[in-house]
């Protein structure tokens, strides 16, 4: 019987020491938002026009009822707001792209639509907000409609 209980003691501790040295899997933190950025319009959804980095007006005319953005966020946006003057519209997130470095998913790429009749200027501005509540505020793309 001492046999037995010794060789299950062994068979127990080889089993634990087995176990012990096994690596999780294991993520960091999603990188919190930092930066929202209009990176690009469009008045059909299919061709776009970039914006610049210091741009606040988009060379070409919107000629549809619609606008469309392209919206980077840099880290994870909890959700997002869309302003024309100072007027929260409504607006409708239709596609959403990862942004990769080295592997590694960054940000995001927010496709929004929105009809002309909600805005009261020509004029839009994105607010990203983070995971904690905090409002990042982006730019602001002005444009004309034909």
């Amino acid at each position: 019987m001492k046999k037995i209980l010794s060789i299950l003691s062994v068979v127990v501790l080889f089993i634990s020491l087995a176990f012990l040295g096994t690596d999780k899997a294991s993520a960091g933190p999603a990188p919190n938002l930092t930066k929202v950025t209009i990176t690009a319009i469009s008045g059909d959804g299919s061709t776009w026009e970039s914006i610049g980095v210091n741009q606040v007006k988009a060379n070409n005319p919107i000629t549809s009822d619609t606008v469309y953005l392209k919206v980077r966020f840099t880290g994870y946006p909890q959700t997002y707001l869309a302003y024309s003057n100072g007027v929260n519209i409504s607006s409708t997130k239709y596609s959403t792209v990862p942004v990769v470095s080295g592997g590694i998913v960054v940000g995001w790429d927010y496709y929004i639509k929105t009809d002309l009749s909600n805005l009261t200027a020509n004029s839009i501005t994105i607010v990203g907000i983070d995971q904690l509540g905090k409002f990042v505020y982006g730019n602001t793309i002005n444009f004309d409609v034909e």
